[in-house]
């Protein structure tokens, strides 16, 4: 049987349909989701050329009513579904041509339908041409073996479409870009989009960190939120979506943040029955006479301080997550300005870390304050923006910050409060970081002058000395690196070549010298820039340091000792280069007046502690109390700050108790605070 539409022929062209094989297939998707599909398969043939031939669209929603043809088929550019305009799945399909959307590439189309009439299945046919487009062909419905209901729908006689098409990532992008806020609304009731036997998987645009459903009660009305953050582009974004107990839509608003120009892509979905009897007021406006006037009807709509209160609800969620995606965001921003250099150089000490980390906090939340401040900003300009930020942070002007803050953008009273206060943060956690750091460092320094100075008699260089230095090693720089400790020569060499040249041979670094089985106490090494050198910039520092036990005065023999180890590393062809300094360091409680005339010999280098000198190698001799004020001065600006109550650390050992227990304890007590 044949019927003709309720339009002209020529008015099927002009009418805006899809022109495309993604554009028509996103149609049909939305024909069957219409239907309430939860199941939709887009499939292919193709032909000997590689071409395709057929491609078909299967759901399993309600099918096509046979007695319904004249409001569905026959009435092009009008449909059913547009009595409920605002139902959520026919905002595409309100106008009744997605049908027709085969016509930009095909010449046909078949419907195969299955439809419940009461108990009953019924199945018929539907055919369309591009030859009498204006008219449709549909058989006679029979009663169907077919227990589920659906529709198919076949293209053929289609125009250029290679196989390559049907399988690009561009119509799956297309299908996730239209469906995939679906597909998560809908995932609890399973449903699916197939393309070419694989599922569609909405997670692929979802950023699953900040994505989350909420339940909310208001005024005794129970609403379902559902947050989504999208990873990409996505349609029906920065709205919020409120859906009656059907899922039709009966109201949609935009959320605060559509135009936040920093990728914070989401949809916010309200699902409730409490809409069942909700109508937006702009669709309670009907036209009478030409004039549009307000249908005076019963229901809920904007107004109602149910749907008020609702809105608050929803900023709160959108403002948190917003927060949150924030923050995550600023963590990639840190990234990124590592990667291109933007931060200033620190030093490698303890004191560089704690300025960094305070720099990488605020540069976070001025970019949470007001993200757009590095929005479209060169390589120099962030530089100079976190250069600046550096130097206030480091000056009496870091309240100032706020201040310039505020006349470069507009910051609001929230926005203000927060960055007021992690620069104050910024400023405490820096005390508080540095305080712990002193007095962790101060509680080893005391621990070891009980060692050297009051239990020397008790403390020994293997078990006591030795071992608190191999974890301590900070005493001597911050930017030395461990390389070997209580090693011989041959296998400390060996390590060194390892850490610094990235050599590592099977076999240990060979030493034809008799000292080569002589142990380094402790090894440490550094890489530092140098403009002294020609044509380099890299000087590597080393330090070997020979630990003796506090009752050991240090003398000519030792001195000696010291010298065949500098002899040893400074006769070998691969260590020997003018590029590698090497410090020699023998310490212990005292030493002898031998050692005091070396210091005289040498006073003249300018060099405290300084025995021995041959280019870049030099012997330096220090007591401990040498060691512990080098370590006081260095410290000195910020224990004249800080005050540290070293009583309470004296207080801990009775004065009287002296054995070697007491010094195992010390050792043992030293280790386990891991000091850094």
């Amino acid at each position: 049987m044949e019927k003709e539409l309720k339009v002209k022929e020529d008015s099927i062209d002009t009418s805006g349909i899809k022109k495309d094989y993604i554009g028509s297939i996103i149609e049909y998707i939305w024909n069957g989701l219409d239907a309430g599909a939860t199941r939709i398969e887009i499939s292919y043939k193709k032909n000997e050329l590689d071409g395709v031939e057929s491609i078909s669209i299967k759901d399993n929603g309600s099918g096509i009513f046979y007695e319904n043809l004249d409001n569905t088929f026959a009435a092009f550019l009008s449909s059913e579904k547009k009595v409920n305009s605002n139902y959520i799945n026919t905002i595409h399909g309100s106008k009744g041509k997605g049908r027709f959307s085969f016509l930009g590439f095909a010449d046909n189309c078949k419907w195969e339908t299955v439809y419940k009439d009461g108990e009953i299945n019924y199945e018929f046919a539907i055919n369309i041409s591009s030859e009498k487009k204006n008219k449709y062909i549909y058989s006679k419905k029979m009663k169907s073996t077919i227990d589920e209901t659906g529709t198919k729908v076949t293209i053929y006689n289609i125009h250029d479409l290679l196989k390559d098409q049907m399988e690009s990532n561009e119509l799956k992008n297309e299908i996730l870009e239209n469906f995939s806020w679906y597909l998560y609304l809908k995932k609890e009731e399973e449903c699916k989009i197939i393309l070419n036997q694989k599922e569609i998987k909405y997670e692929e645009f979802i950023n699953k960190t900040l994505t989350e459903d909420f339940e909310k009660t208001i005024n005794g009305e129970i609403f379902k939120i559902f947050f989504i953050n999208w990873k990409g582009n996505v349609k029906y974004k920065y709205f919020f979506h409120m859906l009656d107990g059907e899922n039709n839509q009966k109201a949609i608003q935009h959320t605060k943040y559509n135009n936040n120009g920093i990728g914070f892509v989401h949809s916010v979905f309200v699902v409730s029955e409490y809409f069942n009897n909700f109508e937006s007021i702009k669709d309670k406006k009907s036209m009478i006479n030409g004039q549009i006037q307000l249908d005076m009807c019963n229901k809920k709509d904007e107004k109602d301080p149910t749907y008020k209160e609702l809105l608050l609800e929803l900023d709160i969620i959108i403002q948190e997550k917003y927060k949150e995606f924030i923050k995550e965001k600023s963590n990639n921003i840190i990234r990124g300005f590592e990667e291109e250099n933007i931060f200033p150089e620190f030093t490698k000490d303890i004191y560089g870390k704690i300025r960094k980390r305070q720099l990488v906090n605020v540069v976070k939340e001025v970019y949470c304050s007001e993200p757009k401040i590095f929005k479209g900003a060169n390589k120099e300009q962030k530089r100079i923006i976190v250069h600046f930020l550096d130097l206030l942070l480091n000056s009496d002007e870091r309240e100032n910050i706020l201040k310039i803050m505020e006349n470069i953008t507009n910051l609001s009273k929230e926005e203000r409060d927060s960055l007021a206060g992690v620069l104050s943060r910024t400023t405490l956690s820096c005390i508080i970081e540095t305080i712990k750091m002193l007095d962790e460092r101060n509680f080893v320094i005391e621990r070891l002058k009980k060692l050297v100075f009051d239990l020397k008699e008790y403390t020994n260089e293997r078990n006591h000395i030795q071992k608190i230095m191999e974890n301590n090693y900070w005493i001597f720089g911050e930017e030395y690196s461990l390389v070997t400790a209580d090693k011989h020569f041959e296998k400390a060499l060996s390590e060194y070549r390892y850490i610094l040249d990235g050599y590592k041979s099977k076999e240990e670094y060979e030493i034809k010298n008799q000292e080569r089985k002589k142990r380094m106490d402790i090894f440490m090494c550094a890489k530092r820039p140098v403009t002294a050198y020609p044509n380099s910039s890299i000087v590597e520092d080393n330090i070997i340091l020979e630990l003796k036990a506090p009752s050991v005065k240090i003398d000519v023999e030792i001195f000696r000792q010291i010298e065949n180890y500098m002899e040893l590393i400074r006769k070998e062809p691969k260590f020997n280069s003018s590029l590698r300094e090497w410090k020699f360091y023998a310490i212990s409680s005292e030493v002898d007046d031998f050692i005091k005339g070396k210091y005289e010999e040498n006073e003249i280098k300018g060099y405290p502690f300084l025995v021995k000198s041959l280019r870049n190698y030099k012997i330096f001799v220090m007591t401990w109390d040498d060691v512990f004020k080098s370590f006081e001065h260095k410290h000195r600006f910020l224990y004249d700050k800080l005050i540290i109550d070293k009583e309470k650390l004296e207080e801990q050992f009775d004065e009287d108790e002296k054995s070697r227990d007491i010094s195992d304890k010390i050792t043992e007590e030293i280790n386990n605070r891991n000091v850094g």
